[in-house]
């Protein structure tokens, strides 16, 4: 997986949880892919650190 900038991803999920909190102005779907894609980033964040932590203590995560 390519290296992506955390500051740039971090720009991209504070776009959409604006999008989020002002539901009322976007649809369901666009909300609701909105909150995926928030999610997303999320688990890929944990997984990325669960893979840090891992790599740090030898194994034993």
């Amino acid at each position: 997986m390519k290296h992506i900038d955390t500051e740039i991803v971090e720009i991209v999920k504070a776009s959409l949880e604006r999008m989020v909190a002002d539901s009322h102005k976007y649809s369901r779907r666009e909300t609701d892919m909105a909150k995926s894609i928030i999610h997303a980033i999320d688990h890929l964040r944990l997984q990325h650190e669960l893979s840090v932590e891992k790599k740090v203590h030898g194994g034993a995560a």
